[in-house]
């Protein structure tokens, strides 16, 4: 039985029931991290998907996320530069630090947010994202960029507004097919 959301007296009660914990950084668990991310949804549950989740505390979570998210995407560009520079220990640093902040603080943040439900209800999310990057953000900073002078920025953010195009068909296209 896994602990409730706000009941987690030992901060490493939850990592300790992964494999992992915090006290000592150096203990790994024996797991692939997906499989990890799994078990955490498995012992845990998918909290507050209801929306029982007070809204500030939701949109602190969403915002924690982000901050996650853009780190880990971050650091990894950080440890690849590292690494083509021939300095393999501040690679290997830069790489810890990602993957603590994607598998191990965004996985707790993205289960106590509710972030993965259905399969279906994963991919109308998918499609809304897509959607708005597609037909508002990328055009919109496309454009902006091209009044501002800036061609370059311009021209690489309509292209990835072309790859999230595909990403968008992909996601409608899964969407319609017969489930299993």
């Amino acid at each position: 039985m896994g602990v409730a959301v706000g009941q987690r007296s030992n901060p490493t009660q939850f990592d300790r029931s992964l494999g992992e914990s915090h006290e000592n950084s150096s203990t790994k668990s024996s797991l692939p991290c997906r499989y990890r991310y799994q078990l955490l949804y498995d012992r845990e549950g998918i909290a507050h998907k209801d929306g029982s989740l007070n809204k500030m505390t939701a949109d602190n979570l969403s915002t924690a996320m982000h901050g996650e998210a853009f780190a880990y995407a971050k650091y990894m560009l950080y440890a690849e530069h590292a690494r083509l520079v021939g300095n393999e220990e501040l690679a290997k640093l830069f790489e810890e630090a990602a993957k603590t902040e994607r598998f191990e603080h965004f996985a707790e943040e993205a289960r106590l947010a509710g972030l993965v439900g259905s399969d279906e209800d994963n991919l109308k999310d998918a499609i809304k994202g897509e959607s708005y990057e597609v037909e508002t953000m990328y055009r919109e900073f496309s454009e902006k960029a091209a009044s501002a002078g800036d061609a370059a920025a311009a021209a690489r953010l309509e292209e990835i507004r072309h790859d999230e195009m595909k990403h968008l068909d992909a996601f409608k296209t899964a969407l319609e097919r017969p489930r299993q």
